[in-house]
């Protein structure tokens, strides 16, 4: 079958087998988010076969004379090669672009793009169930093992990886269980894919952040304060608010004026359940609504997902008190971006990307707009508030720069063009060229607004662009640098555009933030971190139970939420009650199996777990 999802992208590979019509049922259901011993480690030269190397000292009964030898070294680059590339922005990418260019000059490649959408799963489908792989694939959404069983993708050696992308493989070295993320089984050294970083590791999901101007005019002072914006708008201190304080805090953001305007119109926080938005104070409980974190409960000591876990109880109970008094106010998950950046909220909702938003003039994502419209706002990001027992942990969304996501590659590829590909990669991906792949050529498709590295990227207009440099501005899309290996925030976001995030980033560092509030799960659903098998039964039992266990817990939190809850010590046991009846159990027996991995003794020794 035809392909017509991919335009001109080269050569593609076609599966043979029935599997073609099994890969599209599974595949449209649902989608999620290998070398044969040659080793190539070429220099980046171009041209050329071969080299003229001459050695000279010969040594003779102590005396040294030269002869000339002349050794023929094979340019490892020598053979042009075509190598087919698929990312995230590829659907309108126009073949010849001029980063494309200068790579298959200074590699000795022909550079295939296929024009495929990535983030449309159909399109996806219908290329693999063609049998279509290109030699190297960030996809967004991927079946490993499927693409596998299918014969779609290869694996690859670790020898590869140290010899061709040594900084990735550095990271990994940091971090040695990320060697045993994606592993072929029954192989010691051969992966499924390229493992890619995550910049989240690094970054608090939600900033604990305050109005700083409110809390100076209700008399709060701070003995240590860093700005971290050039405009003096936005601040850090080590400071972290007790329970107590926090209630407080509440009470007075709503009642006592803080804006001074005279006018009854402040409350303290907008509320939102999703689970990214809470996570800054549902940690005052140790837990997030995330389902893939497991919790030991206190109550029961059992290994529970957030639906049994008692420390969501007790949340409930807080977060519904405030409401009722009028401290917090509820919205809709729809009304987030816009309700966050209202000028009359003391506790701010802020995530990774909303701080100073890779936005050109800051003007989308708060607290940008409230920043741009209210020049006499500013901001004061705290650590995560203690909870009643003294507790206050921050959603840090990976607490390892590994998600167990994978880079393909397709099933063709020699081991001469997965070395070049993964030299291409080290080459746009780390060190002083990442800039260049990712914003473009300064001068032409980017200035800085001041300091180089310090201040705001101001991108060119795309009509401005040379017609040489067309593709870049703020049309630019990353396909030979996709940010699948960026390690920090800083650089996942931009560099120039969140210099505020850079600061962020080494205070939090210099400071152990993470270390002190870093919330780490004691297990974790996640098939990285419990392998395939046990992947398998955890799939299959909540494929089981999960509609009736979720019925009722949804039922119940709309109960909560609506007021109809009187009592929330007995109607949650009676709620329990009704979660294990529903077939809670059977999850809570596979979470406490003996074989479940615990998380915390993966990452036993590391930054995360002492």
């Amino acid at each position: 079958m035809k392909n017509d999802c991919v335009k001109g992208g080269g050569r593609m590979k076609r599966m043979k087998g029935a599997t073609c019509i099994l890969l599209v049922i599974i595949l449209l259901v649902g989608m999620m988010g290998c070398t044969r011993g040659e080793n190539v480690t070429p220099d980046v030269t171009t041209g050329g076969t071969t080299a003229a190397v001459t050695t000279t000292k010969q040594v003779t009964q102590g005396v040294t004379t030269t002869q000339a030898v002349t050794t023929e070294v094979e340019n490892l680059l020598a053979e042009r090669l075509e190598i087919t590339w698929l990312v995230y922005n590829c659907l309108n990418y126009v073949e010849g672009r001029w980063d494309e260019l200068e790579l298959e000059e200074k590699f000795n490649v022909d550079l295939q793009v296929w024009n495929v959408d990535n983030n449309v799963t159909e399109q996806i489908t219908m290329m693999l169930a063609a049998g279509d792989f290109p030699n190297f694939a960030a996809l967004q959404y991927g079946n490993t093992n499927l693409l596998w069983e299918s014969k779609l993708i290869r694996s690859v050696k670790k020898d590869m990886i140290v010899k061709n992308i040594p900084t990735l493989a550095r990271y990994m070295d940091e971090e040695p269980f990320a060697w045993d993320m994606g592993k072929v089984p029954e192989t010691e050294d051969e992966y499924f894919g390229i493992l890619r970083t995550t910049p989240q590791d690094t970054f608090p999901w939600m900033h604990t952040t305050f109005r700083l101007d409110w809390l100076e005019n209700l008399g709060y002072e701070f003995d240590d304060i860093t700005p971290i914006d050039s405009k003096g708008q936005i601040f850090i201190t080590n400071r972290q608010f007790s329970f107590e304080e926090l209630n407080e805090l509440y009470e007075a953001f709503t009642l006592d004026d803080p804006d001074g305007n005279g006018e009854d119109d402040t409350y303290a926080r907008l509320y939102n359940d999703s689970a990214e938005s809470e996570g800054d104070i549902t940690g005052m409980w140790n837990y997030i609504p995330h389902n893939k974190y497991i919790y030991k409960d206190p109550s029961t000591g059992d290994y529970v997902d957030f639906r049994g876990y008692s420390g969501m109880r007790d949340f409930w109970e807080w977060i519904t008190d405030q409401l009722d008094k009028g401290y917090v106010h509820q919205a809709p998950s729809t009304e987030n971006i816009t309700l966050l950046a209202l000028p009359n909220v003391g506790n701010l909702q802020i995530n990774a990307f909303a701080l100073c938003s890779a936005k050109d003039a800051h003007q989308v994502n708060p607290p940008n707009i409230l920043l741009r419209d209210n020049p006499d706002v500013k901001l004061i990001i705290t650590p995560p508030p203690q909870g009643p027992d003294g507790i206050g942990n921050m959603y840090i969304r990976q607490f390892t720069k590994w998600n167990g996501v994978l880079c393909y590659i397709g099933e063709e590829t020699t081991d001469t063009q997965l070395a070049r590909l993964l030299q291409i990669l080290e080459y746009t991906c780390f060190g002083d060229q990442v800039m260049r792949y990712t914003k473009g050529i300064e001068g032409i498709h980017y200035t800085w607004e001041s300091e180089p590295q310090k201040s705001r990227l101001i991108m060119t207009d795309p009509a401005k662009v040379p017609v040489k440099y067309a593709g870049a501005g703020s049309a630019f899309t990353n396909i030979f640098n996709t940010g699948v290996f960026a390690t920090t925030m800083y650089t996942y976001l931009g560099l120039g555009f969140t210099w505020e995030n850079k600061v962020l980033e080494e205070y939090w560092r210099a400071n152990e933030w993470f270390e002190q509030y870093g919330m780490v799960p004691a297990k974790n659903t996640d098939w990285t971190r419990i392998g395939l098998d046990m992947q398998e039964r955890y799939n299959e039992i909540n494929k089981e139970v999960s509609g009736s266990v979720n019925t009722v817990y949804n039922d119940f939190k709309k109960r909560v939420f609506e007021g109809q809850v009187g009592d929330m010590r007995t109607e949650w046991s009676q709620y329990i009650n009704a979660l294990y009846a529903a077939g809670y159990q059977k999850i809570v027996d596979l979470y406490n199996d003996d074989t479940w991995p615990m998380t915390t003794e993966l990452y036993k020794g590391s930054r995360w777990v002492k």
